[in-house]
């Protein structure tokens, strides 16, 4: 499903990714390989926010969420590898974890504001 909108959560454990419209939403859950400790923000995982980058292609529009500090090195690694992908990232918040339905009505309110795109969410 390729969407207008995302809202991608992230932390040193794992990333959703959900892309949604109007009518449909669909959830992607990305996971960093198993030889680094859990818990241990990922900056020194690169191959992991690399996974998560690919997994935005195509998505126009993306609020990024999660915990620190993992929040702060996936922004950083996206700016100085994925110029591409940056830009399409409109905001960095972070947030602690969310139900589902909580996180995709912040999303929502969010790029009812926010959106550069002519079509809603």
């Amino acid at each position: 499903m390729t969407t207008c909108h995302a809202v991608l959560w992230i932390d040193a454990d794992s990333a959703h990714l959900r892309q949604f419209d109007a009518e449909h939403v669909e959830v992607d859950t990305l996971r960093p390989p198993d030889d680094g400790p859990p818990g241990v923000a990922y900056d020194v995982q690169p191959a992991f926010f690399d996974e998560v980058c690919e997994a935005l292609d195509g998505i126009q529009e993306v609020l990024v969420t999660g915990t620190q500090p993992t929040l702060s090195a996936f922004r950083h690694h996206v700016q100085a590898c994925h110029p591409s992908v940056a830009r399409r990232l409109l905001a960095f918040v972070p947030l602690a974890p969310l139900s589902e339905a909580q996180l995709l009505a912040h999303a929502r309110e969010f790029f009812a504001q926010h959106s550069l795109s002519e079509e809603s969410a």
